[in-house]
């Protein structure tokens, strides 16, 4: 449901161009069918399927050097450095209003490459 409506936010807001994935293999799928074709990862640190920060990790070993923004519901510091460390460009904790986020994820893409085009993977935890 939380990937429906952000993919949907994204899309409405009339910044961003957006998929969703509910897991690490369809978010994978979807990142072999685009290629290079999007500018960033919104994704959430607990997934069906796998840990959203070790597919972060893997994505950054692999050479991925878009930005990644971590979605999760653990407020804790340890939390926020986790994400960090296992590459992400910002870590984002829910509950948060939708406004704030697309704003922070214009902002995100736009340090990253001036760009507006973004894809949502993975936002599909709770």
């Amino acid at each position: 449901m939380l990937r429906g409506l952000l993919v949907d936010s994204l899309r409405g807001s009339g910044w961003f161009t957006a998929d969703g994935a509910g897991c690490v293999a369809e978010a994978e799928d979807l990142l072999r069918r685009i290629g290079s074709g999007f500018d960033g990862i919104l994704l959430d640190a607990t997934l069906p399927d796998g840990d959203g920060n070790e597919w972060c990790l893997a994505l950054r070993q692999a050479g991925f050097r878009k930005p990644i923004v971590m979605l999760t519901g653990v407020a804790h510091a340890e939390a926020v450095q986790r994400s960090i460390d296992h590459g992400a460009t910002d870590h984002i904790i829910k509950p948060v209003r939708v406004a704030d986020l697309l704003s922070r994820l214009a902002v995100t893409l736009a340090g990253a490459a001036g760009a507006c085009r973004m894809s949502a993977q993975g936002v599909g935890g709770t």
